[in-house]
């Protein structure tokens, strides 16, 4: 029998992969360029710009501070004033404090979704962006804004990401609000800044409440000091991922990639190459740190939205998901829900969250040994089934996690006014 033929859908899925990423660097090169001419027209409203700008021409040495008084100096003021206008007087219940509005993927999309849940339950929510990118939430999004002014009140504020940390312990510390931790991975271990890591780490005993995605983040934040931790397991959405009995399983093993080193993606590839030769397609989807990494898969999607994963994790027998660090590990109760058996190293994110014996997922201890990858592989097959693995998870799913989530904010908010000292509450 004659090995299969690589080299030519390779091709196709370096070239798909390359096409992704100039379609996202077109779209933010265009949405940044749509952003500099918006600017460029405000400031041409403004009267006697002409006499100015050759005032400013002849007078060089006084250009820096003309600029300052009659020109927006700073790149988010000028983003502010197009994107998301703030008024002179804001309140909310809650304020989610992202890194970025640029929502995508991972633990921005659940806190993002987390709140605006609670937004349907009557609370008045604020998202803030610390940083802003030119083709993340759109205008029309008024939940979200870009600054705070002095006149802002909130009665709990939410840290999501380890680089919102220092801005959040600064204003519950000014401000006198409720703080809260919103632990969705063990962000100290990966955090590309390690000052936002250092200062994860100190700051962690000043929260409120901490609340955690799984038993063995609720152990680290234990470990580091967390006065107050609520487990607070936010699955998969079981409206979007389900087992469909009508949908016929591919012979395909579909892979998650992610940037980051610690995602494990560099130690899967090597062992790829064999799995195709013995009949596997390989689909991958995500991001790739390197483009030509593609060539070693059947078929690389990109990114994809929550209900094309759902359909790809429908038509798979297998998911490998190579990461070495995971909080929870949302991907493999994903495709487990969806009878997609996951093969994962042993991480720690699922420990005390399975009945032994039950386990929706086959965990594996070192995937830089290729046997060990092909072993699990066939023991998936044989071991379990699509209906055991979707039936062991269902009790992990979203709405389980809100509940809980929703009961220990609904606590805080009603132990705290959020105001300054000297207002009066609402």
């Amino acid at each position: 029998m004659d090995e299969p033929n690589i080299d030519e859908p390779a091709s196709i899925s370096e070239l798909k992969a390359r096409l992704f990423e100039k379609d996202r660097v077109e779209k933010y090169l265009r949405a940044e360029v749509e952003e500099l001419w918006t600017h460029i027209n405000e400031l041409n409203k403004l009267p006697f710009l002409a006499l100015h700008l050759k005032i400013v021409s002849l007078l060089r040495f006084f250009l820096r501070k003309v600029k300052q008084v009659l020109l927006p100096t700073k790149k988010s003021e000028t983003q502010n004033q197009v994107h998301r206008p703030i008024t002179k007087d804001l309140s909310a219940d809650i304020l989610l404090v992202l890194p970025t509005d640029k929502i995508e993927i991972g633990g921005l999309v659940s806190a993002t979704k987390l709140v605006k849940q609670l937004g349907n339950f009557g609370l008045s929510i604020k998202i803030l962006s610390l940083n802003h990118d030119p083709t993340g939430q759109m205008e029309a999004d008024s939940d979200f804004i870009s600054s705070i002014p002095e006149s802002f009140k909130t009665r709990l504020v939410i840290s999501s990401g380890a680089e919102t940390i220092k801005f959040v312990q600064d204003y519950a510390k000014r401000y006198g609000t409720k703080s809260l931790l919103l632990m969705q991975g063990p962000d100290p271990y990966f955090t590309p800044n390690f000052n936002n890591a250092s200062e994860y780490l100190t700051s962690v005993s000043s929260f409120d409440s901490v609340i955690t995605l799984s038993p063995f983040l609720t152990k680290l934040a234990k470990f580091w000091g967390a006065k107050r931790i609520v487990n607070a397991t936010l699955g998969p959405d079981q409206s979007i991922f389900k087992l469909d009995v009508g949908v016929k399983k591919l012979n395909q093993i579909v892979v998650p990639c992610r940037f980051g080193v610690e995602k494990g993606i560099r130690f899967l590839i090597p062992t790829l190459k064999e799995l195709r030769n013995v009949g596997w397609k390989i689909v991958g989807f995500g991001d790739l740190p390197d483009l030509s990494m593609a060539k070693f898969f059947d078929d690389f999607l990109g990114r994809i939205s929550p209900e094309e994963t759902s359909i790809l994790f429908q038509e798979s027998m297998i998911l490998i998901d190579p990461s070495l660090v995971e909080g929870l590990g949302l991907s493999a109760l994903e495709a487990s829900r969806c009878g997609c058996i996951p093969i994962v190293q042993k991480r720690g994110g699922f420990d005390g969250m399975f009945e032994f014996g039950k386990e929706p997922f086959i965990e594996i201890t070192n995937f830089l040994d290729p046997e060990t990858i092909l072993e699990a592989v066939h023991k998936s097959q044989t071991e379990l089934n699509p209906k055991q693995v979707s039936d062991w998870v269902s009790h992990i799913n979203w709405d389980n996690g809100f509940l809980i989530a929703k009961k220990e904010i609904s606590e805080l908010i009603s132990n705290n006014s959020g105001w300054r000292q000297g207002d009066s509450n609402p």
